[in-house]
């Protein structure tokens, strides 16, 4: 029978591999903020234009769908077989899609039957098993909307302006063109900003764009840091720090005379395609300075200002398959006056699951109330450990609320994660109740604070969401020493962090002990990665950890 975390592990892996092939050449971002609502933006994507990437039955579990026609309405599968067009969304507009060879697939309706294209031209959904009637060619057109193909008669799926469905068409027209929505709502473009958590009613296909993906905003999915020379460091508040805006955006003022060279917000998300992931970085203004923008430690743009809120810029970036962190920095280019900008980095079709992980498994809508408490609470790695190791009313008085209400929500075992997590980087406990909003780091190698990981100010709920499975299997249990092991022997990592946790004598110390944990976590790692390249999954699940997993 199939574990658990490997059935998880099938389906993430069969969902990067199925998404690209419905979404084709472009992705196109519906704005429905007031100021942009008759504006659109695309970005390419690659792909075979077909839905050749389907999954195969036995690699995951099947996809529903719905479809749409041009004036609104929706395919529907009738309990007597017939099939019609529905004004409503229910249970019988939903189908299960069934891949075959190529762009071959089968629909299953609500009732348990599967959907035939009939000699007569009829198209009914009567059908108990799948044979050469029961298969469709699965067009995508040039408009983003697709069209169904009886591969037996030849003939396509139409939408009859008397609200029945046949399949009679010669030729695709408006009538022969669906929108395909994925009613499972697996994935979502983001907008990783805003004033305040906002959701979009993922009932209802008609809050759904052009793609039948959903938008919507996650401020407190944004880590923001402030950073000097050799170190980045935690925001207490909003001054000086990125912070949710207006229209989805983060941002950011800088006062003249500033200590820190540069302002950072970070975001974590899961690409949806094994080719490749795709997300974009908007930028509405940039006043006095610069933003460089990062994808996995790699400098992939450099924007230099001046950019007017009237005429708003997109930098689209790619990266590998697996996890991607995402850091857009703001340089001012003259320190002694006034500088800022408005920016948000986005992503298209984020899996659910992982913005569930982080948005509901961690408790961060709480904190994603546009309050300054919440913000306080989100960024210092200090107070969130203090929350969670000593009580509210260890944290200074206007906090105590905040954590008590974050804490409580927590589930244990990611309260046991973050805890471990956070002792690991070296994230001490507030033991005063003053502000607590710069760690002091001294380094005897100066690293670049942008093209490194500084585990301390790190984002710990991404960690726990995207790397916490591989690490306790690794390390045989929520292990904080093991934990700061793997740490401290990952390349990501910044040098002055290790040389503050003294990461060389405590690797020398494991190898003094015989064979010693790191080698033990290696060899543990290699028998992994060989048991999974024996399954096939192996490549994909290795780039997934060339992200931040400190594995």
């Amino acid at each position: 029978m199939m574990t658990s975390a490997r059935a998880r592990l099938l389906f993430t892996l069969w969902f990067a591999a199925s998404l690209p092939g419905f979404l084709g050449a472009q992705l196109s971002i519906i704005r429905k903020d007031a100021k942009e609502s008759s504006s659109k933006r695309s970005i390419e994507v690659s792909g075979d234009g077909g839905v050749a990437n389907l999954p195969r039955l036995e690699d995951a579990p099947e996809m529903t769908i719905a479809f749409k026609t041009t004036n609104g309405k929706y395919a529907s599968a009738r309990k007597n077989g017939k099939m019609e067009l529905s004004t409503s969304f229910r249970n019988w507009e939903k189908f299960k899609l069934i891949k075959h060879k190529g762009r071959k697939v089968s629909l299953r309706s609500y009732h348990g039957k599967y959907v035939v294209g009939e000699r007569n031209g009829a198209l009914n959904a009567d059908r108990t098993r799948i044979g050469s009637e029961e298969i469709f060619e699965l067009i995508k057109n040039q408009d983003a909307t697709v069209s169904l193909k009886s591969v037996r008669f030849g003939k396509y799926v139409v939408a009859q302006s008397n609200g029945q469905l046949d399949a009679n068409s010669e030729s695709i027209g408006s009538q022969e063109k669906f929108q395909l929505i994925y009613v499972d709502i697996l994935a979502m473009n983001v907008d990783f900003g805003g004033t305040h958590h906002r959701d979009s009613d993922f009932s209802n296909p008609s809050n759904a764009q052009s793609n039948g993906l959903h938008e919507i905003w996650r401020p407190e999915g944004v880590k923001s840091e402030r950073c000097g020379d050799a170190a980045c460091h935690m925001c207490s508040h909003k001054d000086d720090c990125w912070h949710g805006g207006s229209q989805g955006d983060m941002v950011l003022a800088v006062q003249g005379g500033s200590l820190f060279n540069s302002f950072a917000q970070e975001v974590f998300f899961n690409c949806a395609s094994v080719d490749g992931g795709h997300g974009n970085m908007r930028v509405r203004v940039i006043n006095n300075g610069k933003i460089n923008v990062y994808v996995n430690n790699k400098l992939v743009h450099e924007i230099t200002g001046p950019v007017h809120k009237s005429q708003p810029v997109d930098f689209p970036f790619m990266f590998d398959s697996g996890s991607a962190r995402v850091r857009a920095v703001f340089v001012p280019l003259d320190k002694n006056s006034p500088s800022g900008a408005e920016a948000k980095i986005e992503v298209l079709a984020m899996p659910k699951s992982v913005e569930q992980c982080v948005t509901f498994k961690n408790c961060l809508a709480l904190l994603g109330d546009g309050s300054d408490e919440g913000f306080e609470l989100r960024n210092n790695n200090m107070f969130q450990r203090t929350c969670l190791e000593s009580g509210a009313s260890s944290l200074p008085s206007h906090l105590q609320t905040k954590c008590s209400v974050w804490d409580g929500c927590l589930p244990l075992d990611s309260k046991l994660n973050l805890k471990a997590i956070l002792a690991a980087s070296g994230v001490g406990l507030a033991s005063f109740a003053d502000e607590v909003s710069i760690v002091s780091h001294n380094s005897t190698i100066s690293n670049d604070p942008n093209a490194c990981t500084m585990p301390d100010v790190a984002d710990p709920e991404s960690w726990d969401c995207e790397c916490i499975e591989e690490m306790i299997d690794v390390c045989g249990g929520t292990d904080e020493s093991c934990f700061k092991d793997l740490l401290c022997n990952r390349a990501e990592v910044c040098q002055s962090w290790k040389d503050e946790q003294q990461c060389v004598a405590l690797i020398q110390a494991n190898k003094d002990v015989g064979v010693g944990r790191a080698g033990d976590l290696r060899a543990a790692l290699g028998q992994r990665g060989r048991e999974l390249a024996s399954s096939g999954l192996g490549n994909a699940l290795d780039s997934s950890l060339q992200g931040k997993c400190a594995i």
